[in-house]
């Protein structure tokens, strides 16, 4: 185990351009480094073997409508992994705007039913 230590960007903390740059690299960093889209489509694959074995269901739901999920959701429907998406369009309704981009109860409810949905169809099978 590597012991983890975050050193901040000089003057990160002063300038928002310095602050920018500094996330542009945390990017970088988790995606060529530490190879963070393998490192979770390795625990996908060991979570599903793992419910496979055990009589569970697995399914993975990818909320996010981005590249990287859908991304994710290929992977595991190639790796016959049951996977949802039940993304929808992020507006003043389904989110918090203006005070912040979390999703409002209708979001959620939302986000549920997509879910749902989806559950009773893996469920009844």
């Amino acid at each position: 185990m590597a012991k983890l230590e975050y050193h901040e960007f000089p003057l990160m903390r002063y300038s928002a351009f310095i602050h920018w740059l500094e996330s542009r690299y945390n990017d970088v960093e988790r995606v060529y480094y530490y190879r963070s889209r393998e490192v979770s489509k390795a625990l996908i694959k060991e979570m599903s073997r793992l419910c496979s074995r055990n009589g569970i269901k697995f399914v993975v739901a990818g909320i996010c409508s981005d590249r990287h999920t859908s991304e994710m959701l290929e992977y595991c429907k190639k790796e016959g992994i049951k996977s949802v998406d039940i993304s929808i369009e992020y507006n003043n309704k389904t989110t918090n705007y203006p005070f912040d981009g979390h999703l409002s109860p209708l979001g959620h409810i939302k986000i549920g039913e997509k879910l749902i949905s989806f559950l009773r169809t893996i469920l009844s099978s």
